[in-house]
């Protein structure tokens, strides 16, 4: 297991990403000491990159254009990470993502989900809520996941308004261990904002995440 690390922006060890850029036939690529995770075949919109300093696998059965799973180790812990885009042009509101949850109950290993939602929530700190949030709100209780949301900062910025859109969802194991939820100010030539927070694991030092 890694140790804490202190600057989260600079040294993160999961990044979860939705709507990346990629230019036309452009192959996503893994920066340096990470591995890259997404749905061969497709122009992703979803990807998970992992520090070569954990042990990783992808689940490439449950990954989709618009959800990636992931397993991953630090210390003796084993936890899934997802990452999913919840496309608005597609009538169900929740769609693939609900597998890799379903797959985590059954294998009985904790998920965290970084998820680009387009739904909005009072639950989650919007001024008020929509059908498709509603929807979204349904299958967090029936899953009995944890929001981590905090406060009501906007986590998109946009020419049509500001909204908050992206959220971090948990299994109910980990409601303890997820610690310095926050949504960044620094502009990251994107209209996400950047969350960050970290995984306390083995109760040691906590790994640090962050997701844009």
């Amino acid at each position: 297991m890694a140790e804490l690390q202190t600057g989260v922006q600079k040294h993160p060890k999961v990044i979860l990403v939705q709507e990346p850029y990629f230019a036309k036939r452009q192959t996503p690529k893994a920066p340096q000491g990470f591995n890259i995770y997404y749905s061969q075949g497709t122009t992703p919109r979803a990807i998970i990159l992992v520090s070569r300093s954990l042990t990783s696998i992808g689940l490439d059965h449950l990954s989709t254009r618009d959800t990636v799973l992931v397993q991953v180790t630090a210390g003796q812990e084993d936890f899934f990470v997802c990452s999913s885009y919840l496309d608005i042009t597609v009538p169900h509101v929740v769609y693939d993502v609900d597998e890799c949850v379903d797959h985590a109950h059954r294998t009985k290993l904790p998920i965290i989900i970084g998820m680009d939602s387009n739904c909005h929530s009072e639950l989650w700190g919007c001024p008020n809520s929509n059908p498709r949030g509603e929807v979204l709100e349904e299958f967090i209780f029936n899953k009995n996941l944890i929001l981590h949301n905090q406060g009501n900062k906007p986590t998109f910025m946009g020419a049509v308004g500001s909204s908050i859109i992206d959220l971090i969802l948990s299994s109910t194991s980990l409601v303890d261990k997820i610690l310095s939820w926050q949504v960044l100010d620094e502009d990251y030539m994107s209209g996400h904002k950047m969350i960050t927070f970290q995984l306390q694991v083995d109760n040691t030092s906590p790994q640090v995440f962050y997701r844009d």
